[in-house]
């Protein structure tokens, strides 16, 4: 942390809670373990085998629909790209 301004504290800060959250979500996610056929398996998980089993040997030129709207994804990513940029010119400005 050098300077010692409340930009660079906030910054350090924010990267250690994000650090924090991904480790504690990619422990949470390892402990899962296995995959969705093996959690839903059994004679409820007839539907998820079948796209399984369908999805396995398909070797289609497309990508599968995911219901995330790509447009949003990208709008996000701008908007973090932005912040950043300007967080970056504000903290050159004030030292």
């Amino acid at each position: 942390m050098s300077g010692g301004g409340f930009v660079s504290r906030f910054t350090y800060v924010l990267a250690l809670v994000v650090v924090a959250t991904g480790v504690l979500f990619a422990g949470i996610a390892y402990a899962g373990g296995g995959t969705s056929v093996d959690a839903y398996g059994g004679t409820q998980g007839r539907t998820q085998g079948a796209i399984h089993q369908a999805s396995v040997g398909k070797a289609g030129g497309t990508l599968p629909f995911t219901g995330q709207n790509l447009g949003v994804v990208a709008g996000f990513g701008l908007v973090l790209v932005g912040t950043g940029i300007a967080l970056r010119r504000r903290s050159k400005s004030e030292s």
